[in-house]
């Protein structure tokens, strides 16, 4: 079940919401409000890998038997597969290519969030300074599943309040998503079992200062009054990833959006990130997309 580093799998650009067939999925229940559309499919086996780009904020929640999948960023060199059991979901912010593959029939439901919606949501909730939602797998959250479950009950539910409680969970599931896996903006509260509010912004304070340099795992465990292993443990559970590839894949999601969306050159960009020199940032550059800066600005721009 692996994608093959060199062959670009199928493109696919899935609006959930709408009612085109999907070549690896069968849709078998729908219901439509003007915040978000619950879907439920049936995913056949896709062992070979598709590259998938959602128009919406999509969530997809997992509810059969435990399963593997391979997951990555399509300028990442290897995918990372993550075991996935029933309630455990996948966060897809719109128009972010991931690529995708697993085995097997899988059952999940999906949840696409309208966009006029998670912008008023932003504006109100926020006031425009949300945090930026990313791509992750396999991520718990107790809160989560609880409103994916309330929300996928209405598929089939009937009375005329069914539309106004989807959009009040869907709200609710809109806020905590944004709090809870986003990076930057207001501060996050914490999620059961991970760090507190007042930990996750230390941490990420901290990895924006020290983000862009190695920098100690232990002294940030005592900063936030844990130690290594509680920390690494509870870091993991409230941002899907360990401290230190939360670090590097920040700087390196920043070194190429400064490599595609700015004229400067690749040694300005690699001081600007804080690398000491130029034979240093391309190293990085070219382990994690598997292209030095030149040829990935040549390739995407």
């Amino acid at each position: 079940m692996i994608i093959h580093g060199g062959v670009m799998p199928d493109v696919f650009m899935i609006d959930f919401s709408a009612n085109a067939p999907l070549p690896f999925a069968e849709l078998l229940g729908r219901f439509v409000n003007p915040a978000a559309v619950i879907n439920r499919y049936l995913f056949h086996p896709n062992p070979q890998g598709a590259r998938l780009v959602s128009p919406q904020v999509t969530l997809i929640v997992h509810e059969d038997a435990p399963f593997e999948v391979d997951w990555r960023r399509p300028y990442e060199l290897q995918p990372a597969r993550h075991r996935v059991e029933a309630g455990q979901f996948h966060l897809l912010p719109a128009h972010t290519p991931m690529e995708v593959a697993w085995e097997g029939e899988q059952r999940a439901v999906i949840i696409t969030f309208r966009p006029d919606f998670v912008d008023r949501i932003v504006h109100k909730q926020f006031k425009g300074d949300a945090p930026r939602l990313r791509a992750q797998a396999a991520l718990s959250d107790a809160l989560v599943q609880s409103l994916c479950t309330e929300l996928s009950g209405r598929i089939r539910a009937k009375g005329q309040h069914r539309r106004a409680c989807a959009e009040a969970i869907a709200t609710l599931l809109v806020i905590h998503l944004l709090a809870c896996f986003g990076v930057g903006g207001t501060v996050q509260p914490s999620i059961t079992g991970g760090l507190t509010s007042a930990q996750q912004r230390l941490t990420l304070d901290y990895i924006g200062t020290h983000g862009r340099q190695e920098f100690d795992v232990d002294e940030l465990a005592a900063a936030a009054g844990l130690s290594r292993r509680h920390f690494q443990r509870a870091f993991k559970q409230s941002f899907g990833e360990t401290p230190c590839r939360f670090a590097h894949n920040t700087v390196m999601a920043a070194a190429v959006e400064l490599v595609l969306g700015t004229q400067k050159s690749i040694t300005e960009i690699a001081l600007d990130l804080g690398f000491k020199n130029f034979g240093n940032f391309s190293t990085a550059f070219k382990r994690h997309t598997g292209m030095s800066p030149e040829a990935f600005r040549r390739r995407n721009g």
